[in-house]
């Protein structure tokens, strides 16, 4: 008999690599091109996950890590689901937080010296309005000061800490997107200046 059941296959990966919450503060010569990579990369990730049905739901930096070529791995599945099996209620509130949580991990790796934390907006609201006033002060494209915000706002407790007009994102896909156009204008800018 055929079973009914979805089969899950996911890569066993040797070289983990080291914990993204570590490497952030070590990592001041990692280009600005780099970290946005970074961000596409764990952006695919989350894309590769619900395709396979399944959300993580307690997505931080202590729990990816990076390699060399920043390629990702992502551990920790103990509070993961499947999505088939979520209401959409619990579905849309599992997505809200971890999309809040990546566009967090993206803040955090362009401010220097982060003091990271993750958890409900009740207990990290403060840290993370912290976060966010310090990344508008940096000097990098608005544009993906722009793609933090619109994903940190999809968690409708975090309205107060984030500035954009433009409505939170709703789709992995869509951030990943915004994150390629801007890598792309990085691409450009660093080709011409080397020219």
């Amino acid at each position: 008999l055929a079973s009914t059941q979805p089969v899950y296959y996911f890569k066993v990966i040797t070289n983990t690599g080291k914990v993204l919450a570590e490497e952030i503060l070590k990592s001041s010569a990692w280009s600005l091109h780099e970290r946005v990579r970074i961000m596409m990369n764990l952006a695919r990730l989350i894309c590769d996950f619900r395709s396979c049905n399944v959300i993580h739901r307690d997505l931080a930096t202590d729990h990816i890590f990076v390699r060399e070529n920043f390629e990702l791995s992502v551990i920790d599945f103990g509070m993961s689901s499947f999505l088939h099996q979520l209401s959409p209620e619990k579905y849309q509130a599992a997505h809200s937080n971890e999309l809040r949580n990546f566009g967090l991990i993206m803040c955090y790796l362009l401010i220097e010296k982060p003091r990271l934390s993750f958890g409900s907006p009740e207990m990290c609201l403060n840290a993370w309005d912290e976060a966010m006033a310090r990344l508008r002060v940096l000097t990098v494209p608005p544009e993906l000061i722009g793609i933090i915000e619109r994903t940190v706002a999809v968690d409708p407790a975090c309205s107060l800490i984030t500035r954009n007009d433009k409505p939170p994102y709703t789709k992995v896909e869509e951030i990943l997107a915004a994150l390629e156009q801007v890598s792309s204008v990085l691409q450009v800018e660093s080709s011409d200046a080397l020219a």
